[in-house]
């Protein structure tokens, strides 16, 4: 059976009002916080309907899906970068939530799956076609909310979930901490972001593309199935370190070449 309602209604219905800020905004460019807000209600309207989340860890994950959401959106900005990410987490959650004896995410995971895929050709290698707001803080948030629910319905670890969306999450993560800790401006459109100083340096976005991916194949994913029936917390703090050294490396690299 497919998730049931009382799950399922309120993810696409925060979903769809996600996309809908995302679509205003790629029309007309709205204010950060009036999108954070639509962002962080959208995703309590989904939380509040998950048993067992009490005060503290409904407002850490609520901040989190937010977090999500929005890096999703940062991180798109090179030919098919976001749509592999998004096509990496869903193939990898319906495999892991397969394993865990959850065919009900399996199939939802795949859905998404071949929704990205028929997406993908028409931004890669050639972008014909672009997500926009609209289509990038959707896959965010959605991505985010599901990684949850399979946590909380067992089909993953809570270790796997969280390590899942690594890369974008650190480069999104450590490019902000950087930007503000040297006075510039977080909101304003920049040039920072690991995949656009790779790009920047002279690498055309299918090599980028191929890093990314070769991260979340080798790196990545090993991680999320050594931890699939445990909640290691060393081990996801493991992945990030060795992926905040990777963000930094490239970062001196790219500005010292």
């Amino acid at each position: 059976a497919l998730l049931i309602w009382a799950e399922f209604w309120p993810l696409i219905s925060g979903a769809v009002a996600v996309a809908a800020i995302g679509f205003a905004d790629d029309l007309r460019e709205l204010s950060v916080a009036l999108r954070l807000v639509v962002h962080f209600v959208a995703a309590t309207v989904v939380l509040l309907l998950i048993p067992g989340l009490g005060v503290f860890w409904f407002l850490v994950v609520a901040f989190l899906v937010t977090g999500h959401t929005n890096a999703f959106n940062f991180m798109d900005g090179s030919n098919g970068l976001a749509a592999m990410q998004a096509i990496f987490i869903a193939v990898a959650g319906s495999v892991l939530s397969g394993m865990g004896g959850h065919p009900e995410l399996v199939l939802v995971f795949a859905i998404l799956v071949g929704s990205v895929a028929g997406f993908l050709p028409h931004n890669f290698p050639h972008a014909r076609c672009f997500m926009g707001d609209v289509g990038s803080t959707f896959l965010g948030f959605v991505l985010a909310l599901l990684l949850v629910v399979a946590a909380f319905r067992g089909a993953v670890s809570f270790a796997a979930a969280a390590v899942l969306p690594a890369v974008f999450v650190t480069d999104a993560s450590l490019t902000f901490a950087f930007r503000i800790a040297t006075g510039q401006r977080w909101y304003t459109a920049h040039r920072e972001h690991v995949y656009q100083r790779l790009i920047d340096s002279g690498l055309g976005a299918p090599a980028v593309l191929w890093m990314y991916a070769g991260v979340n194949l080798f790196v990545v994913f090993p991680t999320a199935v050594l931890v699939v029936d445990s909640n290691s917390p060393l081990a996801v703090a493991g992945l990030y370190a060795v992926l905040a050294v990777l963000w930094t490396v490239t970062q001196r690299r790219t500005r010292n070449g």
